[in-house]
Parts: structure tokens; sequence; C-alpha cells
């Protein structure tokens, strides 16, 4: 590992040139139109969380007593914060546009044509190694955009430009890396 030796004098244990994973090497990744294999948009993250889920916990009751055991499945909405860079396609216009999908802003009416199909999509974040390789890869089954926020603007400032994404979705996989 990057700093120190984590194998000691014994011949077990992990090997001392592991590779850590790093926070800092995180895409985003979504078809940018109606061909899943088409272009696709490509947001560098800032800030990324993995998916999180949890068991809801199914209850019989027999007698005094309860006995639990894991019910379905129930997936937190995650949070992106990537780089408003100025790319093709223009990834931040492509969430204004994914929005737009899920709510006409312009006629202020609820969904596109064909209901949830037309905006629900298979999203990936994929974390890279060092050598450009995928080391984890986690797909999001019919993901959508619940919350976008493309922050406020300052003269006064030189930082790089966000947008916040919150996205839902119904599942995660984990694929295995390239």
């Amino acid at each position: 590992m990057p700093g120190f030796n984590i194998q000691g004098s014994w011949s077990e244990g992990p090997n001392a040139q592991t590779e850590v994973r790093r926070k800092h090497r995180w895409t985003f990744e979504v078809p940018s139109g109606t061909d899943p294999q088409a272009n696709k948009a490509v947001m560098w993250l800032a800030k990324a969380a993995r998916p999180k889920f949890k068991f809801v916990e199914a209850i019989a009751h027999h007698d005094q007593e309860q006995a639990y055991w894991a019910g379905k499945t129930e997936w937190d909405p995650i949070n992106l914060s990537f780089y408003d860079a100025e790319q093709d396609p223009d990834v931040s216009e492509f969430v204004w546009d994914w929005v737009n999908k899920v709510v006409n802003i312009y006629d202020v009416t609820a969904m596109e044509p064909g209901g949830p199909e037309g905006y629900k999509k298979k999203g990936e974040i994929k974390m890279w190694g060092n050598f450009g390789t995928i080391t984890e890869n986690w797909e999001l089954w019919n993901c959508w955009p619940q919350e976008a926020n493309w922050q406020e603007l300052d003269y006064s400032s030189s930082d790089i430009a966000l947008v916040d994404v919150t996205l839902r979705f119904d599942r995660a996989i984990r694929q295995d890396g390239e």
C-alpha cells in the first residue's frame, strides 16, 4: 500500500504492493438518447455515493415472541456531484433534458408520453483503477433524476462549477471490473 508496508514478517497476509481503490476516480455513465448502445453521457464525478440498501424485515408473530427474517430490499437514492465540463454531449444540458422527460417543465405536464419507460434509464457508476481499468462497476437499474441542483454562480470565485443530482433507482447490481 502506498506509504507503508502492511505485510509483516509472516508469509500470510496482504501483499505490500496491493493498490487500494481511490475515492477520486469515479464516473457516471448513462445513455444520452433512447438507444442504450448509443453515445453515453459521461459525468466526471467530484463526489458520489455507492449504492446502499437494507432489508425491510418481515416479522412473524408467534405466541409471546416474534421471529424476524429478511424481507424486501429497499435502495436509498444516491447523490452525485459532477464537474460541469464543456464536452460533447454537454452533461449539464443532458441532466436538464432528463429532468424534462420526468415532467415537461415548459408545458407543466407530467411525464413524457409512454410513462416511466420514457425517463428511466440504466446508469453505471464506474471506479477507475491506476491504469485506466474499471475496478468496480455498479449498474443502477431504472434510475431517474429525483433532484437536480446546478448550484450558484459567483463572479468573485474561480471555483469549478458542479452539478448535484440525486438519483432514484429500482435496484443496483455490482458487476466485476474489467
